[in-house]
C-alpha cells in the first residue's frame, strides 16, 4: 500500500451481556488494508461499579511476512435518537502478527451504559486510518528499544489501557560500533502495542434463576432475602437478558451507595431514569425508589448546607478584614496617645 487506507463502518453487538468480568464479545469481522479486523467488548469490574472496555483487534489469521502498520482509529458509541449522548474516544497503535490489540480499558462506566442500549444492542461507529508501512532494513543490527511518548490520544475523560494493553511509542535504533546510527546516519522508528491478555472466564452461580459472579452472590442473595418478590413479574426467558438486567440492578445499587460528594445531580437524574427502566422490565423496586427519594432529599440538604457555609465563610472573611483594619487603627491611636501623654521637660516649660 502506497497511501493511507481509511474506512468508516458501523459495528453492532447483539444481546450484549456483561455479567462476567473479562468475558469477551466480538463484532463481525470487517476488512481494511487487506486484513480482517473486529471490535472486542468486555466488562472491567472495580469498586466504582465497573467499566465497558472496548478494543480494536486484528482478527487471527495469516498476515504477509513482516506485515506491520501504524493505525489511527476512533470508536464512537451512539444511541438511537439521542445524538447528544454520543461518546468518542480515539487512539493510535502499531499492529503486527504479535501485537494485535489496542483500545480503552475504561471506555464507559457501566452505570451509564444503559442509555446507549437499544433492545440490548450496542452500536459502535469505527473509523480506521491505516498508515503506510515503514520499510526496515533486511538485516538490521542489534536494536535498542527506548520508550518515549505514549501513543494514546484520548478525546474524553477515559484512559487508554495501561495495565492490560501498554501502548508505547518506541524508537528502534540500529546499533553499530558507536551505538548511534548506521553507516549512513539513518535511524528506524516504529510503534509497539502489546497483546491484551484475556483473563480466564470466571465461574458463576445460579441465584433464583440468575447467573451471577461469585463476588456478587452474597449481594444478590441479600436482595432476594429482603425483597423476595422483586422479580416475580420479570418474565424474560433469555438467560443473557436476565443476567444483563440483574447486572443493571446491581450497578444501580452500587451507584446509590456512593457518597453524596461523588453523586452529582445528573447522576441522580440518570438513576431515576434507570429505575424507571427496571420497573418497566417487571422488577418491583419500590424500596429502591424510596431510597433514591431519600438521596435526593439529602442531596438538596447538602447543597443548602454548602450554600449556607459559603455565606458564613464570606461573612467571616469580611469580619477578619474589618478586624485587621481595626487593629491598624488601634495601633495608630496608641501611638498618638503615647505622644499626647509625654511629659513636658523643664526647657519646654521655661
Amino acid at each position: 500500500m502506497d497511501g493511507h487506507m481509511k474506512k468508516k463502518l458501523t459495528c453492532v453487538f447483539k444481546h450484549l451481556c456483561l455479567q462476567q468480568d473479562d468475558e469477551c464479545h466480538y463484532s463481525l469481522p470487517f476488512k481494511v488494508a487487506g486484513c480482517d479486523w473486529r471490535l472486542v467488548a468486555f466488562r472491567k469490574r472495580d469498586t466504582d461499579g465497573g467499566y465497558l472496555s472496548m478494543y480494536l483487534d486484528l482478527a487471527p489469521g495469516t498476515l504477509p511476512p513482516g506485515w506491520r502498520r501504524d493505525v489511527k482509529f476512533s470508536l464512537t458509541l451512539v444511541t438511537k435518537g439521542l445524538p447528544s449522548l454520543t461518546k468518542t474516544l480515539g487512539g493510535q497503535g502499531c499492529f503486527d502478527a504479535e501485537n494485535n490489540s489496542c483500545g480503552f480499558e475504561e471506555f464507559l462506566p457501566l452505570s451509564k451504559l444503559w442509555r446507549y442500549l437499544d433492545d440490548y444492542r450496542l452500536t459502535i461507529i469505527a473509523e480506521l486510518d491505516v498508515i503506510p508501512a515503514v520499510v526496515l532494513p533486511e538485516e538490521p543490527a542489534h536494536m535498542i528499544i527506548k520508550p518515549s511518548l505514549s501513543c494514546n490520544q484520548a478525546y474524553d475523560d477515559a484512559s487508554v489501557s495501561r495495565s492490560q494493553v501498554e501502548q508505547v511509542s518506541c524508537q528502534l535504533e540500529q546499533k553499530n560500533e558507536n551505538h548511534d546510527s548506521d553507516e549512513n546516519g539513518g535511524k528506524w522508528f516504529n510503534t509497539v502495542a502489546s497483546v491484551k491478555e484475556i483473563q480466564p472466564v470466571k465461574e458463576t452461580t445460579n441465584v433464583n434463576g440468575f447467573e451471577v459472579l461469585s463476588s456478587q452472590v452474597e449481594s444478590v442473595k441479600l436482595i432476594f432475602e429482603r425483597h423476595p418478590d422483586i422479580a416475580v413479574e420479570f418474565n424474560a426467558k433469555n438467560q443473557h437478558l436476565k443476567n444483563a438486567c440483574m447486572n443493571f440492578l446491581l450497578s444501580l445499587v452500587e451507584t446509590l451507595c456512593q457518597s453524596l460528594e461523588k453523586l452529582s445531580n445528573e447522576d441522580l437524574v440518570e438513576a431515576d431514569i434507570a429505575l424507571t427502566y427496571l420497573k418497566d422490565a417487571g422488577y418491583k423496586v419500590d424500596w429502591l425508589e424510596k431510597k433514591l427519594d431519600q438521596l435526593k432529599d439529602k442531596k438538596e440538604g447538602e447543597q443548602s448546607c454548602l450554600a449556607r457555609l459559603q455565606e458564613i465563610e464570606e461573612n467571616l472573611q469580611k469580619l477578619k478584614q474589618k478586624c485587621s483594619e481595626l487593629d491598624v487603627l488601634a495601633e495608630e491611636e496608641k501611638t498618638e496617645l503615647s505622644a499626647t501623654r509625654t511629659a513636658l521637660s523643664f526647657d519646654d516649660i521655661v
